[in-house]
């Protein structure tokens, strides 16, 4: 009895196989006659089976039927006929999704151990010659605000440069698009919180000839770790920055102090300002940052020399008239605290206030939008007896 049971699941197994087979002969031909929607239902049953979806073929098929569909759709778009551009896309996509599968599929050794490589000349051929509209695709999405699509047609061009496939291409040497096409990848992956991802197409983005590509793959990389809190990599990367953009380092500059500035390792910080400014001492914003650390350090006169210095190498750097504000009302501060009653000097504390409103005059001119600027120059306008000023912009704040 468990003879012929065997026997029967043995004969039950063969029929679902060779039926997973003929699935894939029947979607082909339906692909040639244009039936997408049978081809593609009949192949998706075959790769998906547990019987054909390690069967090279199907795979192939699939691929087959994508191709079919994207030249349907160009046909269309060449006879100037409405096409269905999302169709049109993702056939190229999912071209590429399958054959890749197909030629992986293809490169394991048959019973004998011999490999035999039936469809990846052709397969690689289409492959290449459709290799642009990977990235139109990705724009398309991009510029819909579609992220998950987007990074995969980008991700999808950039990957393909490791595929087997294409190894005596060497597209990693000889595709001039690849850079770029990484920066979108990691872009995408951004507005997608795939960290992971974004970090793994910064490393192409970062070898753009364009500056700003390269510095911002680098910058996505460090947000990146930053948010995987891999604060190792995270201040690795920036340093990476520092040295890849000694003149723009910014971002990368600004991070690391604040880095620093979290775990109390003020000395640190303090160092590597001074460092930034001995490569480049006139760099208005390695000066802002020298006087941002002696301001933390309460070095208020310090700090606003360096500030000036900053406003001089930059005169439109609203940041830097803030922080001079700032240090003069720390200051006045600093002077109402320390000053006994009997020696307080009601002018040398409005004189503090007298200074700090050029400043802040001169912030709000360049930042009108910044409100706390209302507030500061208030405060300015009280403290130095400006009566019309203080209801002017004590109607500011009340609005």
């Amino acid at each position: 009895m468990k003879k012929v049971l065997l026997s029967a699941s043995l004969m039950m197994l063969a029929g679902v196989s060779f039926a997973q087979v003929a699935n894939i002969k029947q979607a082909k031909a339906e692909a040639d006659g244009k039936n997408f929607a049978k081809a593609e239902s009949l192949i998706l049953d075959a790769t998906n089976s547990p019987e054909t979806k390690s069967n090279a073929e199907a795979w192939h098929i699939a691929g087959y039927v994508q191709s079919k569909i994207n030249d349907e759709e160009n046909q269309k778009m060449y006879l100037r006929k409405p096409y269905d551009t999302t169709k049109f896309y993702n056939s190229v996509v999912k071209m590429y999704e399958f054959w890749s599968k197909c030629d992986e599929l293809e490169a394991v050794p048959d019973a004998k151990g011999k490999v035999k490589f039936k469809h990846r000349k052709d397969n690689a051929a289409r492959m290449k010659a459709d290799r642009g509209n990977l990235i139109n695709g990705g724009i398309h999405y991009f510029n819909a605000h579609k992220y998950p699509e987007a990074q995969k047609f980008f991700g999808a061009y950039v990957d393909e440069v490791n595929l087997k496939m294409f190894e005596k291409d060497n597209l990693a040497a000889t595709d001039t698009l690849l850079a770029t096409i990484g920066y979108y990848a990691t872009m995408a992956a951004m507005n997608n919180k795939d960290y992971d991802a974004a970090i793994k197409y910064a490393a192409y983005g970062a070898k753009s000839k364009n500056a700003d590509e390269a510095k911002n793959s680098i910058q996505f990389k460090a947000e990146s770790y930053k948010q995987q809190e891999d604060e190792a990599k995270y201040t690795e990367t920036l340093i990476e920055g520092m040295k890849a953009f000694p003149k723009e380092a910014q971002f990368f500059f600004g991070s690391m102090v604040d880095y620093y500035n979290s775990k109390n390792q003020p000395e640190k910080a303090m160092k590597l300002a001074d460092d930034m400014l001995a490569s480049n001492p006139n760099d208005y914003y390695n000066l802002f940052i020298k006087g941002y650390l002696l301001q933390s350090n309460k070095k208020y006169e310090e700090a606003i020399s360096y500030y000036k210095k900053s406003i001089d190498a930059k005169d439109d750097f609203g940041t830097a008239y803030t922080c001079i504000g700032n240090c003069y009302e720390f200051l006045a501060q600093e002077y109402g605290d320390k000053t006994p009653t009997n020696k307080y000097d009601r002018k040398e504390f409005k004189e503090f206030f007298i200074k700090a409103q050029p400043f802040y005059e001169q912030a709000r001119a360049l930042n009108p939008e910044d409100k706390t600027l209302i507030q500061a120059l208030y405060r300015v306008y009280y403290n130095t007896d400006n009566e019309a000023k203080t209801k002017e912009y004590e109607a500011l704040i009340n609005n």
